[in-house]
This record gives C-alpha cells, sequence and structure tokens, in this order.
C-alpha cells in the first residue's frame, strides 16, 4: 500500500532523514524524492517497502542504515539487547576514551546529541543509539549505569574505515554516556 502524502513526511521524520539523505539512501534524485511528497502514490513499491522495513527495524530498536556500519554486529559484537556482558563492555568504551582523554590523548568531540531521536552527530558524521527503559535489567554495574545501546555509525564525507572510524566512534559513545550522566537521576 502506497504512503500518503503525511505517511511519507513522517516516515521520514521517524527515519531522520533528509530530502537528501532519503535520495542517497534510496538511489534516487533529491528531486525524485521531493516528487514523492506531492505524488506518493508514483513511488515504487520496492521504496515502499523498505522505507516501511527500515521504519520497523528502528522501531525495534535496530540498525536500519544500509550506508553505516552496524555497531552491534561488525564493530562491538554484542546484541541490540544487551545482556550485563554487554552493559560491561559499553563501560570498557567509555573507560577506555576517559582514560585517554585524563592523558591528553584525546579530547571530547562537539558532538551534537539528540536524545528523542536517538542520535549522536559531528559534521558529516552520525552514530545512531537506542535509550534503554528505565526497567531494563542489565542498566547497573555496581554504581554505573548503561542507559543506551549504539546502533550504527555512518558518514558522509568520505567510506567507512573501520580502523581509522573506530576512535572517533567510541568517542561518540563517551560522549552520549556522559551526556546521559548528567540527566541521570541516582537511587
Amino acid at each position: 500500500m502506497p504512503f500518503s502524502k503525511e505517511g511519507f513526511k513522517d516516515c521520514l521524520n521517524e527515519l531522520g532523514l533528509t530530502v537528501k539523505e532519503a535520495a542517497k539512501l534510496l538511489h534516487v534524485t533529491p528531486h525524485t524524492v521531493t516528487n514523492w511528497f506531492s505524488l506518493p502514490h508514483r513511488m515504487p513499491g520496492p521504496v515502499t517497502e523498505a522505507l516501511r522495513a527500515w521504519q520497523k527495524l528502528k522501531r525495534c530498536g535496530l540498525p536500519w542504515r544500509p550506508d553505516g556500519f552496524n555497531l552491534t554486529l561488525d564493530c562491538y559484537e554484542y546484541s541490540a539487547s544487551p545482556t550485563d556482558k554487554d552493559t560491561r563492555f559499553i563501560l570498557e568504551i567509555v573507560n577506555k576514551v576517559r582514560d585517554k582523554i585524563d592523558a591528553r590523548d584525546t579530547t571530547i568531540y562537539p558532538w551534537q546529541i539528540n536524545m528523542g531521536k536517538g542520535i549522536a552527530q559531528l559534521e558529516t558524521i552520525s552514530v545512531s543509539f537506542r535509550l534503554l527503559p528505565s526497567s531494563f535489567p542489565y542498566k547497573r554495574v555496581g554504581d554505573l549505569y548503561v542507559d543506551f545501546v549504539p546502533l550504527s555509525y555512518w558518514r558522509d564525507d568520505k567510506p567507512l574505515e573501520l580502523a581509522i572510524d573506530r576512535p572517533i566512534f567510541d568517542n561518540a559513545i563517551f560522549a552520549i554516556y556522559e551526556q546521559l550522566k548528567t540527566g541521570r537521576k541516582w537511587g
């Protein structure tokens, strides 16, 4: 079933996609995507189905972007529904970055973090994440909490290279953790 005009707009908003980003992911021109706003019934069926599938994956808190690293599989080898072991692993990343900052080997980059959309952005680089519900069983490790799961990493300026990009998305994970920590209620 094709999208309505509002349905298509809502879909792109839910996925956090601009016209330009949607065009890139769907291998069409931005002009074509703009045309679909006024004539969504002209959108090819496979495009509609891809967008709906991406929405379902995002709603389930799973990585959905075809142009990025799946952080839960490609980089960190933990599940999208973290266990106690995975929670400890995220804290290891946070501690590793904190140690580098303390040793002045790195700085915290000025990430723009949108908790509502679950995205951290630094110029042309993005990291998506999912916030965990307050009742999630594996959030606490000692006195530390993990409130999120990193999902995907992508960049618009050049191809992804895991060895080069790893310190950048580790930095994003640290920045997300620190921002959540400032708003956390300790019990």
